[in-house]
């Protein structure tokens, strides 16, 4: 989902959070190397 300032918001899973150590709200940093469709 476009925030209109040039991000996005992604929805994740709780168990990948979790696998991360992060919960809701907290900042994570994607990064795309190839586009699937």
């Amino acid at each position: 989902m476009a925030l209109g300032d040039c991000r996005h918001k992604l929805g994740v899973m709780r168990e990948l959070l979790q696998a991360l150590g992060k919960d809701v709200g907290d900042e994570v940093t994607i990064h795309l190397d190839a586009r699937i469709a």
